[in-house]
């Protein structure tokens, strides 16, 4: 799973990577599972244009090479 956080002009990062990647697991179904820690904190005196986290899933194809299975964002604070 990789992730990256984007935000608007007015949010600025106190602390946290703003993106990352995990390694890979699965469950016994054969499902991704992710198990991977986010913790940044942004600080703003403005809320427009709030960050968003965008994650992108990886997983194996027949052939066992390592293509993108799923993609999405979600804009936070979430309230």
């Amino acid at each position: 799973m990789f992730y990256t956080i984007t935000s608007g002009p007015n949010w600025k990062k106190v602390s946290g990577q703003h993106s990352g990647m995990s390694q890979m697991s699965y469950s016994s179904e054969g499902e991704i599972v992710w198990n991977f820690p986010i913790e940044v904190v942004y600080e703003t005196d403005y809320l427009a244009d709030p960050p968003q986290i965008i994650f992108i899933f990886y997983g194996h194809d027949f052939f066992g090479r390592t293509i993108p299975k799923a993609y999405g964002n979600i804009h936070f604070p979430l309230t």
